[in-house]
């Protein structure tokens, strides 16, 4: 790893984002923007504007995670690096050579003590985000680690790979629990129910499963719906919907007390690959092989906003916690950040 200190990465000046002519809403509702509840006394003038652009990755960002606590965000990229960036400053902190063959994925603990990465290589790896020191290496995968996931409660890591599998991991001697198996291809997205107890990986088909974390089988619970690769999924804040992202073109958001479809929204046919809720759960930020960035009201799915990215496909998207901010990662090897003006 490669501790950079106070050197201060490059910030392309942004101009004005430009916005596309508004599509009629996929459902009822106003076309006002609903902002986070930290910026709620805001007119509807103050919205979202790009305000920096962080240019130090070579390659593709797959995927870019704010810290629990908002301080830092992590980006892992095709170039193999994984940055820590300070979320004040916009400095970048900690870099570090990741994986051999890409760094595909990255996650915080959730008490932010631990970096977990996941490459090309086909490892799991662990930092110290404050050092950059290599923690442990966990082996086993035989494809591409695209996605990682630890449990709310700390005490479990899921991993997701190009070989079709989901590994679960504790978290105490990181000895391997179970292999979640089944013939659906390619695991690009899991994640975890708020009791910790299931796991739900989304699959190259386009099938949604549930796993009971406890004994490592198959609940029989699914999510029906989509018909392409799940690329991401991202839970409320209140824990009570789950949304999910997809190549098929579509973000649909689920009642998890039902497991019923509350709405879809769409991308002009293009690819879905990321989506991320506000801190308050009024709106869902989507990412898209559009190239835009696109606002909808959490309740009914009406559009509301969208702004333009940099020319590429954005594929990470993370919210910050304290609602002001959204991080993107582009296909141009970009970090993009907006920022609600005047905050």
């Amino acid at each position: 790893p490669t501790p950079i200190g106070t050197a201060t990465p490059t910030l392309t000046p942004s101009p004005t984002p430009t916005e596309s002519p508004t599509p009629a809403p996929t459902q009822g509702g106003s076309l006002d923007v609903v902002l986070p509840t930290a910026t709620a006394n805001l007119d509807a003038a103050s919205l979202f504007q790009r305000v920096a652009v962080l240019d130090t990755h070579q390659l593709l960002i797959w995927q870019a995670e704010w810290s629990p606590d908002g301080a830092f965000f992590a980006t892992a990229s095709a170039d193999s690096d994984v940055l820590i960036w300070d979320a004040a400053s916009r400095e970048l902190v900690l870099s570090i050579d990741a994986h051999s063959s890409g760094a595909y994925s990255v996650a915080w603990s959730p008490d932010g003590n631990v970096l977990a990465t996941g490459g090309g290589d086909d490892q799991v790896k662990l930092w110290d985000p404050a050092s950059g020191d290599l923690l442990r290496t966990l082996q086993g995968h035989n494809g591409i680690i695209w996605d990682i996931a630890w449990s709310p409660d700390g005490s479990q890591l899921a991993t997701a790979s190009g070989d079709g599998l989901v590994k679960l991991w504790e978290t105490n001697t990181f000895l391997r629990l179970y292999n979640l198996e089944v013939n659906r291809g390619t695991v690009y997205s899991v994640t975890w129910t708020p009791d910790s107890q299931q796991v739900i990986a989304g699959y190259t088909n386009g099938d949604i499963l549930f796993w009971d974390s406890q004994t490592g089988s198959a609940t029989g619970q699914t999510l029906d719906g989509h018909s392409n690769s799940i690329r991401d999924f991202a839970w409320s804040n209140d824990e009570t919907r789950l949304a999910s992202a997809s190549e098929d073109g579509r973000a649909i958001v689920w009642d998890m007390t039902t497991f019923e479809s509350l709405f879809t929204v769409t991308h002009d046919g293009r690819s879905a690959y990321s989506v991320s809720w506000s801190p308050d759960d009024s709106t869902l930020a989507s990412g898209s092989a559009n190239n835009f960035l696109q606002f909808w009201n959490a309740q009914d799915g009406s559009f509301i906003r969208r702004v333009a990215g940099d020319a590429d496909i954005i594929y990470a998207l993370d919210w910050s916690p304290d609602g002001l901010e959204l991080i993107g990662g582009t296909g141009q090897a970009n970090l993009l950040i907006w920022r609600v003006q005047g905050q």
